[in-house]
């Protein structure tokens, strides 16, 4: 089995293309369902609005995995292949860890030092790992991942200062408006972005603010961060009476189809006699028609639009980022000297087993062949005969350890052990039963990862 990363993400596809790759609620657990049924033997799907990634463990060469991942990744959608070929890219081995590492650390995010991407590296293997899609493999990965994402934001200053993009939604309304405090806000959805959003509202002096959710419960909890007196709810159906009220409206919903469309807007502009009409759309797919862009003083930005903005304040954590590609890499260095460790295992624990049987029965031997020796006497002729396979075992163990650091070169190491031993062999001085050393001992890396 080989480690495998396939994925998309805001550097190589625009938001119009990568919101019909994303895995939302029943897709996400049909997608993990047929990735099994095409060999993936572990599977962690990561899909927020600036990725779509696939994470496997696959048989075979290298390009069949990637060629596995991409015809999966274009029927799933009905996608063009050439499509996702053109917009995606494609990692094995240690650069799968590597980029999972700095995914986790937000070194790859449109935001650098930004903390979402962290959760949402952690609930996508929750997910995974509840539904049976993960071993022990993936589990201490996507572990190894978090916990990366964790020292980075705690030894390093990546995190400060950060302009996030629900700080960028603000700042653009009051560069349109000047200042907000006569102005009311819409806030559809009430996930953990629309929190933030909410948040940087009040800390801007907004006039008050509008939550449209589909679950109450959430909208309350998050009108309870802010004042009582700026905040009310309403239901999703009623959007659009709520955009006749609202001067600016963010959007961050879980939606599958537009929440805004054109219709819905032109009307609502005719009731607010054109006053304008600041939208931010951060959802992926996205939850307003660009269409409505088009609208007369109605000034839509979807979530592309904001990186020039975020990107403005990442020259100060720049020195940071360094000192965090340093912990992704003794963090990946670490995992993966576990795995190819792991490669060896099952051979070192047969050896061992083969060498001690051997002893065993020889040992047995000789002892109904002497009469007269005390318990004592047997147990350390016994212990004599363990004593002899554990140090005649000992440099092989050692070397076979050493050398799993060559994939390669240990996957030469095992096959040579089976073979001058008999393991996995029936019969006189052999194993019962396979070593369990062929998956993966022979797993081929590539150093980075590759456009497909």
């Amino acid at each position: 089995m080989r480690l495998h990363l396939f994925g998309l993400n805001h550097r190589t596809t625009p938001v119009d293309l990568r919101e019909r790759f994303s895995f939302d609620g029943d897709a996400l657990r049909r997608a993990g369902e047929e990735l099994a049924g095409r060999g993936a033997d572990e599977r962690v799907i990561l899909s927020t609005c600036n990725r779509a990634e696939l994470y496997a463990m696959l048989p075979g060469e290298d390009d069949e995995g990637r060629q596995v991942l991409e015809r999966f990744f274009a029927d799933f959608h009905g996608v063009a292949i050439e499509t996702v070929r053109a917009h995606s890219y494609h990692a094995t081995g240690p650069a799968t860890t590597r980029h999972l590492l700095r995914v986790a650390a937000s070194l790859d995010s449109m935001v650098l030092g930004e903390s979402e991407i962290l959760r949402q590296v952690r609930e996508a293997h929750e997910f995974a790992r509840d539904r049976g899609w993960t071993g022990p493999s993936f589990n201490r990965l996507f572990a190894v991942a978090v916990e990366t994402g964790k020292r980075v934001r705690t030894e390093t200053a990546i995190g400060q200062s950060t302009t996030s993009v629900a700080s960028a939604a603000v700042d653009l309304a009051r560069k349109l408006f000047g200042s907000l405090e006569r102005r009311r806000a819409l806030v559809i959805g009430a996930g953990e972005m629309a929190k933030q959003i909410a948040r940087y509202l009040v800390d801007a002096e907004v006039g008050g603010v509008i939550v449209a959710n589909r679950s109450r419960e959430r909208a309350e909890r998050l009108l309870a961060a802010m004042p009582r007196a700026l905040g009310e709810i309403i239901d999703l159906e009623g959007v659009a009476g709520a955009l006749t009220r609202a001067d600016l409206v963010t959007t961050s919903t879980a939606a599958s189809k537009a929440i805004l469309d054109v219709a819905m807007v032109r009307s609502a502009m005719k009731q607010r006699r054109n006053r304008p009409l600041f939208i931010v759309d951060i959802a992926v797919p996205r939850d307003v028609d660009p269409a409505v862009g088009g609208l007369y003083n109605v000034f839509l930005y979807h979530i592309d639009h904001l990186r020039n903005v975020v990107r403005d304040g990442e020259a100060s954590r720049q020195a940071e980022a360094a000192q965090a590609e340093r912990i992704v890499e003794d963090e990946a260095g670490l995992f993966h000297r576990w795995l190819d460790e792991r490669r060896v295992v099952p051979a070192i624990a047969m050896l061992r087993q083969h060498g001690h049987d051997v002893a065993e029965t020889e040992v047995e031997k000789v002892l109904r062949r002497i009469e007269g020796l005390s318990a004592a006497d047997q147990k350390a002729v016994r212990h004599l005969g363990h004593s002899i396979v554990t140090k005649l075992l000992h440099d092989p163990t050692v070397r076979l350890k050493e050398a799993a650091a060559g994939e390669r070169g240990a996957r030469r190491f095992v096959e040579a052990l089976r073979y001058l031993f008999a393991l996995g062999e029936s019969g006189p001085g052999g194993a019962n039963g396979r070593s369990g050393l062929s998956d993966g001992a022979g797993e081929r890396t590539r150093s980075g990862i590759d456009r497909v």
